[in-house]
């Protein structure tokens, strides 16, 4: 019985050291010195590496405490593998106590050196929460975090890999999914962990390890992850599968599991985070509908306004080419749903397009940037306080490529009077086809003073196009409702129009457009610089004609309005 006392007080006495570890701060430390670092070099389970110190470059980084120790890590697979993408934050210990993380290496070098980012450094990013905090570059270069993709196929690897590169990221192919869950969430110094990106039908993860863990304060990577000062990620224990020898860099296959915590900080001597309760992320949800098939994907995607909008893109990307392959001689629609919270009252955007363009891929990749285009103005503004509570595609694939482009339009007649009908004669190339003729016809408002005037001839965004080139103040976003109506706008690029353009005086105040404001009304505004606010704005009248496919190209005319002919009186 004394002896079962005897070892439960010791392994009591284990596990408070684990939880009480001191600290060896760099001034104190000399060459020759040894002791060990942890991190995963497979499954959940961290490992020891011996680490012997070469030396302490003093001020080797910007800032107070900005020694780095140079360290020579040998032992278990780092004899062959060298310094390993995804041990940024390992935990090095001499005596018992904790010195830094390793956080820098150089590539191709023969022997396993690396910097280690002392200990004192780390804790400071607890308090700093600056985003202009960080004071330039370092000599040293950190170990590239490792960004690895699962599941993600076809064009969008290159998209995700131009990316995550330019940001100096290191991507490495997944080799699978998700995994399971680990036994304890619980994060300890020595685990690896991810900073999940996005999950469900693919998984992108940034790998590293865990530094330090004080209560809910967790330290992690010893360098930057991408220098964004406040940082809200979710994080979870990491999976790894294998470590991947490399003459240039080795790195650490894993993968993320269920988030059990969030990135507080990205500073410039580690990542601070908590544990507890994790960042939303965006659900995306897209459907398609293809020769082959319907299908459906399901992701979660990090909300961040710099992560969000590209890995969206990523995710859409990646589900077309599982279905579809190369994307030749094809038509593409979509349909896009987003539900967002506006000032804390829930709304619905919604919108649609049709592609069809030879060769196909531009049809593809039009649609990305026009989606990409959405998810990062609305993840931009600062017109209100917005959250994008989750996003739906649905995107519809038919065989064939078909189209229209516009050769020639011209009007019956050189002049018209007010009230008189134009039919304007548009000459059109369909796809593979000859060119014919059509006619649309357009009415003359009645109340129009003679001069002349432009006719603009195309399909319905074209025109749109055109219009906001001429009277850009129309498009002038200046509130949430502003954004919402010129982003739901439906232009419809199978329809033929014809515009006949007129102008009209108005008056902007605030976010408020007023065409034709009564003269009248203008000295009961009491308005500074009410001259300065006046605007030119168009006065549309359209003729329209509907197509199957998608109009291409831009005419105009410019036709004379003469004078209403008056009857003679009679005498």
């Amino acid at each position: 019985m004394k002896r079962v006392l005897l070892l439960i007080a010791g392994f009591v006495l284990i596990i408070h050291s684990l939880y009480a570890v001191e600290f060896l701060s760099s001034d104190k430390i000399k060459p020759g010195m040894k002791g060990y670092g942890i991190t995963v070099f497979h499954g959940w389970t961290p490992e020891r590496f011996e680490v012997e110190i070469i030396d302490v470059m003093k001020n080797a980084v910007p800032g107070p405490n900005g020694d780095v120790i140079l360290a020579r890590c040998t032992g278990n697979i780092l004899d062959k593998s060298g310094v390993i993408a995804g041990m940024s934050g390992s935990p090095v210990y001499i005596d018992g106590k904790l010195i830094g993380a390793v956080s820098s290496t150089w590539a191709y070098s023969k022997d396993s050196i690396a910097g280690i980012t002392p200990i004192a450094r780390m804790l400071e990013q607890k308090d700093l929460h600056d985003p202009n905090y960080f004071s330039g570059d370092s000599s040293l270069k950190k170990i590239a975090t490792p960004i690895v993709l699962h599941g993600v196929y076809g064009d969008a690897k290159k998209m995700a890999n131009d990316f995550f590169m330019e940001k100096g990221f290191m991507t490495c192919d997944g080799i699978g999914g998700g995994v399971s869950a680990p036994d304890d969430k619980t994060l300890q110094p020595g685990d690896s962990i991810a900073i999940n990106l996005v999950d469900g039908d693919l998984s992108i993860a940034a790998i590293g390890t865990v530094t330090y863990v004080s209560n809910n304060d967790i330290y992690i990577f010893g360098h930057p992850f991408d220098q964004f000062g406040n940082l809200r990620l979710p994080i979870s224990k990491s999976y790894v599968y294998t470590v991947i020898p490399s003459i240039g860099l080795s790195f650490k296959l894993g993968a993320g599991s269920e988030p059990s915590g969030s990135t507080i900080f990205d500073g410039e001597a580690a990542v601070y985070c908590q544990a507890g309760a994790a960042p939303t992320m965006i659900p995306l949800k897209v459907s398609i509908d293809s020769p082959s098939g319907k299908s459906e994907f399901n992701y979660r995607i990090a909300e961040d306004s710099t992560y969000f909008p590209m890995l969206a893109s990523v995710a859409l990307s990646s589900s077309m080419s599982r279905i579809m392959g190369i994307m030749d001689n094809k038509t593409i629609s979509y349909d896009f749903k987003m539900k967002l919270l506006v000032d804390g009252k829930e709304t619905v955007f919604t919108n649609s397009y049709l592609y069809s363009i030879d060769p196909s891929f531009y049809s593809y990749m039009f649609m990305l940037m026009d989606l990409r285009y959405y998810f990062t103005t609305f993840m931009n503004t600062d017109l209100a306080k917005l959250k994008i509570l989750d996003a739906q595609v649905r995107i519809t694939i038919k065989k064939g490529v078909n189209y229209f482009v516009i050769n020639d339009a011209f009007s019956d007649k050189p002049g018209y009077f007010p009230g008189e009908t134009v039919n304007i004669h548009v000459m059109m190339r369909e796809y593979l086809s000859e060119v014919k003729s059509f006619s649309i016809p357009l009415t003359i408002p009645k109340e129009i003073q003679p001069g002349k005037y432009k006719i603009f001839i195309a399909s319905q965004p074209s025109v749109y196009y055109q219009i906001t080139k001429l009277f850009p103040d129309i498009a002038w976003v200046q509130s949430m409702k502003d954004l919402l109506h010129n982003a739901s706008m439906f232009l419809d690029n199978t329809m033929l129009q014809a515009v006949f353009i007129s102008i009209e005086d108005g008056v902007q105040i605030s976010d408020k457009k007023m065409p034709n404001f009564p003269n009248s009304y203008i000295s009961l505004l009491n308005i500074k610089n009410i001259a300065d606010r006046f605007y030119l704005f168009p006065n549309l009248t359209t003729g329209n004609l509907q197509f199957k496919h998608p109009i291409f190209g831009f005419q105009q005319l410019q036709i004379n309005i003469y004078e209403e002919k008056k009857p003679k009186k009679q005498e």
